[in-house]
C-alpha cells in the first residue's frame, strides 16, 4: 500500500512540474480563448488594433487582397551603381545633367610566372628499409601510412610510382610517366 501511495505522490508532483513548464515556455500569460460564437474582427474594423498578436489565437488572412495585381514598379531615379548623398536620387546636377565621369584606368596585367603545366603532386611515401638478397639485389620498402610497399630498382609501387635508384640512404622516384622526379631520404620508420 506504502508503493502505490509513493508512485501517486510522485506523478501528482511530475505533473505539477509539467504543469509549471508548460505555463512558464507560454510566457507567463495564459492565452485567451475567444467564445465560440464570437470572430476576430478585420484589420479594417475597429478593435482589430487594440488587441495583442499574443492574444489572437487564429491569423486574420485578407484573401481578397491576394486576388489584386501587384502594381508595376515606378522608375524612382535611383541607381545603385552610381554613390550620391541619401536623398538626392540620381546624382544629377541642379541643371539636370549627369556631372562628367573620369575615365578608369586601364588594367594592369600581372606578369606569369610559369607557362607550363603545375607540377605534379608530391609522392606521399617513405622510405622505411633497405633489404639485401644474396644476388645483391637492393629492395626497398616503402610505406604511405596504410600499407607497405616492396620493389627493386625498375618496380612500379600502387600502379603510380617508379622506383629509379636505391642508395644506403635514399632512393628516387618518379610518377610512371617520368615527371615529379623526388629523392626521398631513409626515414628508417
Amino acid at each position: 500500500m506504502g508503493t502505490s501511495r509513493n508512485r501517486l505522490v510522485t506523478l501528482a508532483a511530475l505533473i505539477g512540474i509539467l504543469a509549471a513548464v508548460v505555463w512558464w515556455q507560454s510566457g507567463g500569460n495564459p492565452t485567451s480563448v475567444a467564445p465560440s460564437g464570437a470572430t476576430a474582427p478585420k484589420d479594417g474594423q475597429p478593435g482589430a488594433s487594440a488587441r495583442s498578436g499574443a492574444e489572437r489565437t487564429v491569423p486574420v488572412v485578407a484573401l481578397a487582397r491576394l486576388s489584386r495585381e501587384a502594381p508595376e514598379p515606378s522608375d524612382t531615379g535611383r541607381d545603385p551603381f552610381r554613390f550620391s548623398a541619401r536623398g538626392r536620387g540620381t546624382g544629377r546636377s541642379s541643371t539636370g545633367l549627369v556631372p562628367p565621369v573620369a575615365p578608369a584606368p586601364p588594367p594592369v596585367a600581372l606578369p606569369v610566372e610559369s607557362t607550363g603545366p603545375p607540377p605534379p603532386p608530391p609522392i606521399p611515401l617513405k622510405f622505411i628499409a633497405v633489404v639485401s638478397r644474396r644476388a645483391g639485389v637492393k629492395i626497398a620498402m616503402l610505406t604511405d601510412g596504410r600499407g607497405v610497399y616492396y620493389g627493386s630498382e625498375g618496380s612500379v609501387i600502387e600502379g603510380q610510382y617508379r622506383i629509379v635508384r636505391i642508395g644506403l640512404d635514399s632512393i628516387e622516384m618518379t610518377y610512371l610517366d617520368g615527371r615529379g622526379r623526388r629523392t626521398i631520404p631513409l626515414s628508417g620508420g
